[in-house]
């Protein structure tokens, strides 16, 4: 009987690495097929990138970007976020700092502050050291604040003063005033 038992516990030990090694395989198959999958989604994005840039071919970035802005303090909100969203997708290097603050701006303006919160989030993220980082960072802030979140858009406009002690002091004084309103 004692032999029989032993036998049964290196069978139940054989299985545990089978099924181990089985797992780890699936594992593997599954990374492979991610990879697989996010190098086609890449090369997707750079043949879509193509076939967005091919009918913009021509247009200068900037002067596209100079009437988003004008559109937006002419307070034709749908038209500047149309202007914005199409020079996102050029992704003009030199203007994607900006691009991506205004985008956030536009969504404050109309007072979608969810959206708003994940623009400056993601201008924050991806421009930490653009001149664009402060305002990015005050105006998740005041996103969270409007979204009644007020322990994160504390915890943000706190941030703010330690992580750009340099921003401008329009930028640090508004900080400090939103987050007394929070007290």
């Amino acid at each position: 009987l004692g032999d029989i038992e032993k036998n049964i516990e290196k069978i139940k030990l054989i299985n545990v690495k089978e099924v181990d090694e089985l797992n780890s395989f699936n594992q593997n198959s599954q990374t492979v097929e991610v990879i697989n999958n996010q190098v086609t989604n890449d090369e997707k994005d750079a043949i879509n990138t193509k076939e967005i840039q091919k009918p913009l071919e021509g247009i200068d970035p900037k002067v596209k970007y100079e009437n988003a802005i004008k559109l937006l303090w002419s307070n034709k909100l749908d038209e500047a976020l149309q202007e914005l969203i199409i020079l996102k997708e050029i992704k003009p290097v030199d203007l994607m700092p900006n691009i991506q603050y205004w985008l956030g701006e536009v969504f404050y303006a109309k007072k979608d502050f969810n959206q708003a919160a994940i623009e400056f989030g993601e201008g924050l993220k991806n421009y930490p050291d653009s001149i664009k980082g402060p305002d990015n960072m005050l105006k998740l802030g005041l996103s969270f604040s409007n979204l009644s979140k007020i322990n994160e858009a504390c915890n943000v406009l706190i941030e703010l003063e330690l992580k750009y002690p340099d921003a401008s002091k329009d930028v640090l004084q508004r900080s400090i005033k939103e987050r007394k309103k929070m007290e």
